[in-house]
C-alpha cells in the first residue's frame, strides 16, 4: 500500500511544489513509522588536522577557490590558532571553511560577505 502526498520545499529560498509517495507498508499508521531524528548539528569548531589554505608571503591567506564569501569569521586584530576558521566560501552549493595556516593577529580583511573572490586573491593577511 502506498499514500500519494503533496508537499512544498524550500531550498535556498526557491519553492517546490513536489508529490511524493511513501512506499512503506505501514504508510498511513504514524504510530508504526520509527521517528525521524533531526541531523546532529555540526560543531563549528577548528580542525587541526586540516589541510592549511595557499599562503603567500607575509601572512597572506589566499582564496582556495572561486566562490562567495559567506561569513568573516573573524576581525581585524584577533589572535588565532592554527586551524582556526577565517572565512567561509560558498561555490556550487557547498560551504568551504578556510582555516588560519599558522598562529597569528589578523592584520587585515580583505573581503566581506556577500562578495565573489577568485582563487588566489587574498582574503586575510595575519602578522
Amino acid at each position: 500500500m502506498s499514500i500519494t502526498r503533496r508537499i512544498r520545499i524550500t531550498i535556498a529560498g526557491q519553492v517546490y511544489d513536489v508529490t511524493a509517495e511513501l512506499l512503506d507498508e505501514h504508510a498511513g499508521h504514524p504510530q508504526a513509522a520509527a521517528p525521524v531524528q533531526p541531523p546532529a548539528p555540526v560543531p563549528h569548531a577548528p580542525r587541526q588536522d586540516a589541510p592549511p589554505p595557499a599562503a603567500a608571503e607575509g601572512g597572506q591567506v589566499l582564496c582556495p577557490l572561486s566562490g562567495i564569501v559567506v561569513t568573516v569569521h573573524v576581525e581585524q586584530g584577533q589572535r588565532v590558532k592554527k586551524g582556526d576558521i577565517l572565512v567561509t566560501l560558498e561555490a556550487m552549493k557547498m560551504n568551504t571553511p578556510v582555516w588560519a595556516p599558522q598562529d597569528g593577529v589578523v592584520a587585515a580583511i580583505h573581503v566581506q560577505p556577500g562578495v565573489r573572490t577568485e582563487e588566489g586573491a587574498v582574503l586575510v593577511t595575519l602578522a
